[in-house]
């Protein structure tokens, strides 16, 4: 009986010392201290059109990146229903569906405002092939914002670079094909590159 104590005790102390190894080789590397940065500036964006007055970002963020804040009026036409952020890496911006972060799935998302954080996304092109990614050194990262309600989507760019397509609701005007094929109306930040 004492044998299998012993055999079992043993047993354990070997199990929890390749634990603890195991969790070892799971912590992070450490920064890289000979790196600096400068100070992160904030840009404010406002807008007078919908329901967005305000979008705040980081416009040169580290490449561990910052968040953006998009700040809302009251909704002109009902709730808000989605706050999402399209972006580009490339050199010349365009457009892509899957390039994307939703707002609204973040447990920051309310009626007045919500939390966007681009931080290390990979982006693609329209065939699905990886063009680069959101945290990369020197990457200018292209961007806008759309709000939806009931009856609008709202697309806001640069400041007060705002269209709107109120089909949704039923309305016939719908700016959004312009905004979204013309990346010079969108907002961009540039990520810092190491000192």
């Amino acid at each position: 009986m004492k044998k299998i104590k012993y055999f079992l005790g043993s047993l354990a102390v070997i199990a929890m010392m390749a634990t603890v190894s195991c969790n070892k080789d799971e912590e992070p590397a450490p920064t890289d201290p000979s790196k600096s940065y400068d100070a992160v500036v904030t840009t404010d964006l406002t807008f007078s059109d919908g329901p967005v007055s305000k979008i705040t970002f980081p416009s040169n963020p580290t490449p561990s990146a910052e968040d953006i804040v998009i700040v809302y009026s009251d909704a002109v036409d009902g709730a808000i229903t989605e706050a999402r952020v399209y972006f580009d890496v490339r050199e010349t911006a365009e457009y892509v569906k899957g390039n994307k972060v939703k707002g609204e799935d973040d447990a920051s998302f309310t009626q007045s405002g919500v939390t966007v954080d681009l931080k290390d996304i990979n982006a693609e092109d329209k065939d699905g092939n990886v063009t680069g990614n959101t945290s990369d050194e020197g990457t200018k990262v292209t961007f806008y914002v759309r709000i939806s309600t009931a009856d609008n989507e709202w697309y806001y760019g640069s400041t007060d670079s705002v269209y709107v397509d109120t089909t949704p609701g039923g309305g016939t005007s719908d700016g959004s094909d312009d905004f979204k094929d013309d990346s010079a109306l969108w907002s961009d930040l540039t990520v810092q590159t190491a000192k």
